[in-house]
């Protein structure tokens, strides 16, 4: 065989050269020293004991060059990755030539081959790290990792500038999160011990030029010199930080699980048959929870006793099965295999044979371990998963369903159906009954409405939410919250409205219970205050002592201001129940911020205090919310501003906002707000701190904040202490065209005469002695006669033999409230065609509830206590118009 091996010049060549033969038999007959050393041998016959597929880290390209060179004769520089017999992969350049035997005329392979790995590593920085994502770090082995050098694209992604990162301004370690710090430490200091080439960090954070943290994915190269010292670290740095705060928003098991799931490797291994050596990779390790010191290589017999003895039969016959046959298929098999914890994990294995001896026989088998835990479990737990849900459905606390928009209603119907509807699940499937035929009829029209916009106007993922009333099967009527979302179910081509209903009765009867008493708190604190303020008023009108008018002055401050509190409270009950409904409606903006700080010019005066506005030109000039809510809000930031500054001034600044909103600052000179209290502030009865140097109730802030949030936006504090503060309120302001011109305008201002009831007949109907006396005062001091009753049964009947010109009705009466008088009043009128009774009612509830039952109920006016002598001046004026002939 001496044609076979080149000249001994091939010796002397820096880069490896060889004689093999083609095909199935793929045997290496010379290798020169260089190639020897750069795969990792002691010798050129130690190379020729392992297959040339052996060295490539893709087998298949191996059998590509044997087929190309056969047919072409020839190949150039052609680039492959090889891997040595210590482990490392190297990138090589191949040049070979296909010659024949003179000997015997078989054909021959025979080449050069150069190592290209610097080179690629190289193009790699060049392509990847000039501008790309991914940051290029060379770090001296010294304390804090100084940097030797770090890619262009460092300034971008890090913010640093690699210049200050070469001088060491900062190290490397003074950018590692304190909290990664150490185990990024442990992860060098492990694979260096282990003489590792390169591995992966578990990803870490890093410190930007701008102080933030972003995540990065790090892959390390260890470069050793001739003794193996380490020389130095490259790191190729990915910016992760997206991935990382999706991952982060799971649950913590969640994310565990997650992370584990995408980080997961299948293994490789390489059988040789003839040393009787299993050689596994890092990666089928790591799958049976090895650490790095408990890996090595293991024997056929070591192997075996790993796999679960229901398993190995199965796994060697489909193993000899695939050794016996000769062209190389790829064998599959199943099989359960030890871990280090005892346990047994669930692996796919594939292999295939890659190399033979000359008889035919294996040498060499190279396959795959895939991790297949997951998808066993999957297998034999899908009746459980079923069962689970099922049992779900069934103990849901409350209704689930599943209902088409057309055609037949419902899907699913599970969990508590019959415990809040008195029907069972099957009545619901038997084509007679339907949900909407359980909807209460004064809620269904609303119900049917939202439904229908639904259907019109939102997409898949709008979600609905809605409370109404149903008739359960024994006709009591229960409270329930229906929340759905539109999906798009596989089975279903259209959308189908997915939820809950839960039965909210309780909580419902709740709320009527606290409004009950709201409203009889309500009126049992107006109806003495009414009396009191009422007979504070006429006193006023009679010729008094300067001493006397002195206290009764006095004394119709401290009313006001008891008023005042009582109204506070029970608003910001009303708004925290969510009782309070916004009114919009088209106003004039300039005009009205005007009139705002025209209320409360003369308390700057007082002071000493500048007060002005300036309003952005961008706004709308009209525009549309509830302007008593919103001037409500900016009177109590106002007035608190000029109550709490001493000098200087106090500025409002209203400024578009974009997309139909606003914002309205209101800026002092005064003390400012230490940072402590500023969140106490909005809480109710706190003053920051102020005790009983300012008057107030403490409640208006907490007041102002509600009222931003139903206005459709926020409120927010701005302050030093020593510079003053800036209150700022957003909210939706869309601009709005004015409103037609009414033809009643001003009706209300025209003067009235003093005696404006004369001649009117008033049925009085009020329970409360004192209040009963006022009222009679005020109509006979207006003109009219007043005919007082204490009860609302005798109203009733007083109303039925006098014919009345007005009736006046206390809400809260005995034997028959004043609604329930009300409503009898309009049926009787109805049902025998009698005239309509004009009928104001008077009460000391101000909660909307009662105000819209009797608007419902057919009432022409609605007065509040205390009663004030305007008031029913206007009320008079509007009957006596109303009665007058036309």
């Amino acid at each position: 065989m001496a044609e076979q091996r080149p000249t001994s010049l091939w010796e002397q060549l820096p880069v490896g050269a060889f004689v093999s033969t083609p095909g199935p038999e793929d045997r290496l007959l010379y290798a020169n020293g260089a190639l020897a050393r750069m795969l990792g041998a002691a010798s050129a016959e130690v190379l020729k004991a392992y297959p040339p597929s052996r060295f490539y880290a893709v087998p298949a390209q191996r059998r590509a060059l044997s087929e190309i060179l056969l047919r072409e004769g020839h190949i150039h520089r052609r680039e492959v990755v090889l891997r040595t017999l210590d482990g490392r992969t190297i990138w090589v350049a191949e040049t070979a030539n296909c010659r024949r035997s003179e000997a015997d005329g078989t054909p021959l392979l025979e080449g050069f081959i150069e190592e290209i790995t610097e080179r690629k590593r190289a193009e790699r920085e060049r392509d990847l790290f000039t501008g790309g994502p991914v940051v290029v770090f060379l770090w001296r082995p010294e304390p804090g990792w100084p940097v030797e050098y770090v890619s262009p694209n460092a300034a971008e992604i890090l913010g640093h500038q690699p210049e200050a990162l070469m001088a060491g301004r900062p190290v490397y370690a003074e950018l590692v999160h304190p909290e990664d710090l150490e185990r990024v430490r442990q992860e060098v200091a492990e694979h260096t011990a282990a003489g590792a080439g390169h591995f992966e960090h578990a990803p870490y954070r890093l410190r930007t030029g701008g102080g933030a943290y972003r995540w990065f994915q790090d892959f390390t190269v260890i470069e050793r010199d001739e003794q193996g010292a380490v020389a130095r670290y490259y790191g190729y740095l990915l910016d992760i930080t997206e991935r990382k705060e999706a991952e982060l928003t799971l649950a913590r098991s969640e994310q565990r699980y997650r992370l584990a799931q995408a980080a997961a490797h299948f293994g490789i291994w390489e059988w040789d048959l003839r040393r009787d050596r299993v050689y596994w990779d890092a990666d089928c390790w790591r799958l049976l929870g090895y650490r790095m010191q408990e890996r090595g290589a293991l024997s056929y017999a070591e192997f075996r006793a790993r796999i679960h003895p229901e398993d190995r039969e199965a796994l060697e016959d489909t193993v000899h099965r695939s050794l016996l046959r000769l062209h190389g298929e790829t064998f599959s098999v199943q099989f359960r295999c030890r871990r280090i914890d005892g346990g047994w994990q669930w692996l796919h294995g594939r292999g295939q044979v890659t190399a033979r001896d000359e008889a035919g026989a294996p040498t060499y088998v190279m396959g795959t371990h895939t991790d297949i835990s997951q998808l066993k479990e999957a297998e034999t737990t899908p009746r459980e998963a079923e069962e689970r849900y099922r049992r779900f459905l069934d103990d849901f606390i409350g209704i689930a369903y599943q209902a088409r928009l057309k055609g037949p209603e419902l899907l699913l119907l599970r969990g508590m159906v019959e415990e809040i509807t008195g029907y069972r699940q099957a009545d619901f499937f038997s084509g007679r009954l339907g949900w909407q035929a359980l909807i209460h009829p004064e809620d269904f029209p609303a119900v049917r409405a939202r439904n229908r916009a639904l259907i019109a106007e939102a997409g898949e993922g709008a979600v609905t939410d809605r409370e109404y009333r149903i008739v359960r099967r024994d006709g009591t009527v229960r409270w329930v919250r229906d929340i759905g979302r539109l999906v798009r179910l596989p089975a279903e081509r259209a959308l189908t409205l997915q939820g809950a209903i839960y039965d909210i009765t309780a909580q419902k009867e709740a709320e009527r219970s606290k409004t009950d008493f709201l409203n009889a708190v309500n009126h049992d604190l107006r109806t003495p205050l009414n009396a009191l303020t009422g007979f504070l008023e006429l006193l006023a009108d009679s010729p008094l002592a300067a001493e006397q008018r002195r206290h009764l002055e006095l004394c119709r401050s401290a009313a006001k201001r008891l008023r005042g509190l009582i109204d506070t409270l029970l608003e910001l009950s009303q708004l925290q129940a969510g009782k309070i409904a916004l009114q919009p409606e088209a106003f004039e903006l300039r005009p009205f911020l005007d009139e705002q700080l025209a209320l409360l010019h003369l308390q700057a005066e007082r002071k000493g205090l500048e007060l002005t506005s300036t309003v952005d030109p961008a706004l709308p000039r009209w525009v549309r919310t509830d302007p008593t809510r919103l001037g409500q809000v900016l009177l109590n930031l106002l007035s608190n501003a000029i109550q709490y500054t001493e000098q200087g001034s106090v500025r409002l600044h209203v400024a578009a906002d974009g997309d139909g909103r606003a914002r309205a600052a209101v800026t002092d000179t005064g003390p400012g707000i230490d940072p402590r209290m500023q969140e106490r502030i909005f809480q109710a009865f706190d003053r920051a701190g102020c005790g009983d140097r300012q008057q107030g109730s403490g409640l208006g802030l907490a007041i102002a904040r509600e009222l931003a949030g139903l206005l459709g936006g926020e409120l927010r504090l701005d302050s030093e202490p020593g510079a003053g503060s800036t209150f700022t309120l957003t909210l939706e302001l869309p601009a709005a065209a004015p409103p037609a011109e009414s033809g009643e305008a001003g009706a209300g201002d025209e003067e009235l005469p003093a005696l404006v009831g004369a001649g009117l007949r008033v049925l009085a109907a009020e329970d409360d002695a004192a209040n009963a006396l006022l009222t009679q005062a005020l109509l006979e001091r207006l003109g009219s006669s007043a005919e007082l009753t204490e009860d609302g049964r005798e109203a009733l009947e007083r109303w039925r033999q006098s014919a009345p010109d007005l009736v006046l009705l206390d809400l809260q009466m005995p034997r028959m409230d004043g609604l329930e008088v009300l409503e009898a009043i309009r049926a009787e009128e109805a049902l025998h065609g009698l005239g309509r009774t004009p009928v104001a009612v008077l009460t000391a509830h101000t909660l909307d509830e009662p105000q819209q039952a009797c608007c419902r109920a057919g009432c022409d006016a609605y007065l509040s206590k205390p009663l004030q002598q305007q008031g029913l001046h206007r009320l008079l004026a509007w009957v006596q118009r109303a009665s007058a002939p036309r």
